[in-house]
Formats: structure tokens, C-alpha cells, sequence
């Protein structure tokens, strides 16, 4: 309700996803189920980069005092098991560095209002305009291949 009260609606979408990868993450589920993933939609995919790096410092800063310790460092975890989609969401593209390729997965969300059809092509083209073929292909189609690799099977 409000002025605001769509666009609070629309953002809180991510915080339950955010919660969940942190949690699967760090209470070493992801280790107890090594195949499992986690593909976090509607909630865009900027969270991603500051949850690892809080992540990478709490894991820095506290786990001395933590047992049992996790396997290997939240970055390692979250980017093998956790993908996060996007629409229009441009902020990810400059947080790769921390994310990697294979965490971040576009969608077009068709055919729900917010969808970026019929305009997908042209949106893209603006989200990736100056972002070499390689990461453009790698969000667009190699994340989704690695998600679900059977998919590749006709």
C-alpha cells in the first residue's frame, strides 16, 4: 500500500532467496548433497556479489571459532551451486570478478508483466553493450547448460 508499496514489494522478493543460498551454503549442505544447486529467479542477481564477499568475511574474520569448518571457502560453494537470474539487471556485470560466469543466468520472466518480452533482443543488447561475446554467451545460454545438463539431450 503507499506510494512505494509495489516497488517494496517487487525488491523484498530477494531477501528470502538471499537467506536460503546463505544458509544451504554455510551449514554445508551443498557439501552433504554435492550435486545439489540452487537457482534463485525474480530476485535479479546484484545480491550475489555482496552476499559472497560478506560471506567471504565472515569466513575470514569468525571461523576460527566455528566447528565444524566448511569445506572450502563460501566463494567456492556459492559458485558451484547457486545461480541467480535476472532480467534487466545491470550491477551483476560489474561484480563478475567476485561471482564468476557460471553464478548469474538471464531470463525474460515471459509471460509475467515484468517479462522483457517483446523487447528482450533490444534489452539485452543494452545490458551487454561493450561485454565481450564470451560473457554474453556464458549468461545467456552456458549458465542455463551447466544447470540443467540434461537439457542437452534430445
Amino acid at each position: 500500500r503507499g506510494p512505494g508499496g509495489a516497488i517494496i514489494n517487487y525488491v523484498e522478493t530477494s531477501f528470502p532467496i538471499q537467506r536460503a543460498a546463505l544458509n544451504l551454503a554455510a551449514a554445508g549442505v551443498f557439501d552433504r548433497f554435492p550435486t545439489m544447486k540452487l537457482l534463485c529467479v525474480e530476485g535479479g542477481a546484484s545480491w550475489l556479489p555482496g552476499l559472497i564477499e560478506r560471506m567471504e568475511e565472515a569466513y575470514r574474520q569468525h571461523s576460527g571459532w566455528v566447528t565444524p569448518k566448511l569445506s572450502r571457502r563460501p566463494t567456492e560453494i556459492i559458485r558451484e551451486h547457486v545461480c541467480a537470474t535476472f532480467q534487466h539487471d545491470r550491477a551483476f556485470l560489474d561484480s563478475l570478478g567476485v561471482t564468476g560466469n557460471d553464478a548469474v543466468m538471464w531470463g525474460s520472466d515471459y509471460p509475467h508483466r515484468e517479462s522483457t518480452w517483446p523487447d528482450s533482443a533490444k534489452i539485452l543488447d543494452g545490458i551487454f553493450a561493450g561485454v565481450p561475446t564470451s560473457v554474453r554467451n556464458a549468461v545467456t545460454g552456458g549458465t542455463f547448460a551447466r544447470f540443467f545438463p540434461a537439457s542437452q539431450a534430445a
